[in-house]
């Protein structure tokens, strides 16, 4: 069996071929990318330095890169890195290692960290929190979008992870690729405390802050958090 950062790149390289056209008009991920382009120009001026941290098929990579900031992308699936780099040349494109905790860029070399849906699959959440923490420059700023275990969808996904536990049920619904997708991904999503979760961890890796920037997305499968590096 891989372990969990290889389960994580192995769904996402299955995931690659079809990813952008998420981003594509009427897409689902199309606010997302809207959300984190406006959060962001709200908080950091470019010409900033931004790492997209999880950066995928790299579309909110090349958003920013258009609205002039210096970008660059990191992931860990090369199938959506290979996408992301016939994509663009504006942006630098890195590939790092499932489960490693070491980026390899230097100490405070970025202005800003976003991380899209990219927590819920860590391996090491309070490691992977100080490792960005070290990457940011004082006063840098992160921003990130997790689930939000309030929304009903969440307490749907919450029971279904519980109940895919059985093996009964995982052959029962094995011969539909669309059911067995869906359980591939709650079975890799699996950080989702609350909000006072995700505020210690990130307290504890040199962060502050507990806000919102966007109010709507509190209603939202997916809550975006704000932090800025206190050192």
């Amino acid at each position: 069996m891989p372990s969990h950062p290889g389960s994580v790149r192995e769904l996402f390289d299955k995931k690659a071929r079809g990813w952008e056209a998420h981003y594509q008009d009427g897409g689902k991920l199309v606010p997302r990318l809207e959300r984190f382009s406006s959060s962001l120009e709200r908080l950091v001026e470019p010409p900033a330095r931004v790492l997209d941290f999880g950066c995928g098929t790299g579309a909110t990579a090349r958003a920013l890169a258009a609205r002039g900031y210096a970008v660059v992308g990191c992931d860990i699936s090369p199938e959506m890195l290979r996408v992301a780099q016939a994509s663009s040349t504006e942006v630098s494109w890195v590939l790092t290692a499932p489960g490693a905790l070491a980026l390899p860029f230097e100490a405070s070399c970025f202005d800003a960290v976003i991380a899209a849906s990219v927590f819920e699959y860590l391996e090491d959440v309070e490691a992977s929190a100080r490792e960005l923490s070290r990457v940011l420059t004082p006063n840098g700023i992160l921003l990130a979008s997790v689930p939000n275990p309030s929304h009903p969808i969440r307490r749907v996904e919450a029971a279904i992870q519980h109940l895919s536990r059985n093996a009964l049920l995982r052959h029962a619904t094995s011969r539909s690729t669309k059911v067995r997708n869906y359980l591939a991904y709650l079975s890799v999503s699996k950080n989702r405390p609350r909000l006072a979760g995700w505020v210690d961890v990130f307290r504890c890796s040199g962060m502050e802050g507990s806000g919102v920037p966007i109010q709507d997305t509190a209603n939202l499968p997916l809550s975006m958090l704000c932090f800025k590096k206190t050192f």
